[in-house]
């Protein structure tokens, strides 16, 4: 594996476990005056036949365990407790869009924390108002014509 990939895997995880932690900071939010406790969806597609996929889940899976035992999120006035859905793609792009399908249509996940098997599926995330957020392998997902800035004219 290439180190670049490594380290991109790492720095995705780290961001995730920053937002979590962030949200569950301090005291635990409020509960009264507040509507019942919703759910927010987060899948994971990972590379579970190799440590590192392995270790990713664990790591997101203990992040939202304590924010949920920290009374959860609250986004806008609402409380929000996070449910992980994570699957395994086998290091497989086909896999890879098949898992996210899944997540999408049939899980209704909102977010998909994504491994470097993640250029399968971003076309289909984004169509669908999903945020993915993991390091593409492939040097085409940084062509010029999939940023946000760049005039498509």
């Amino acid at each position: 594996m290439k180190k670049s990939k490594l380290v991109g895997i790492v720095c995705v995880i780290a961001m995730l476990a920053g937002l979590l932690a962030a949200g569950c900071a301090g005291e635990a939010p409020p509960t009264e005056g507040l509507p019942e406790v919703k759910t927010l969806k987060i899948g994971m597609i990972e590379s579970l036949n190799w440590p590192i996929g392995t270790d990713a889940v664990h790591v997101i899976e203990l992040d939202v365990e304590r924010t949920n035992a920290d009374g959860g999120l609250l986004i806008g006035g609402e409380r929000y407790k996070l449910e992980l859905i994570a699957d395994d793609n086998k290091m497989d792009l086909g896999l890879s869009k098949t898992v996210a399908e899944k997540q999408i249509f049939q899980d209704k996940v909102k977010f998909i924390v994504g491994d470097g098997w993640c250029d399968s599926y971003f076309d289909l995330a984004e169509e669908n108002g999903v945020v993915v957020a993991a390091t593409p392998i492939t040097p085409e997902i940084y062509d010029p014509k999939y940023h946000p800035c760049t005039d498509k004219g």
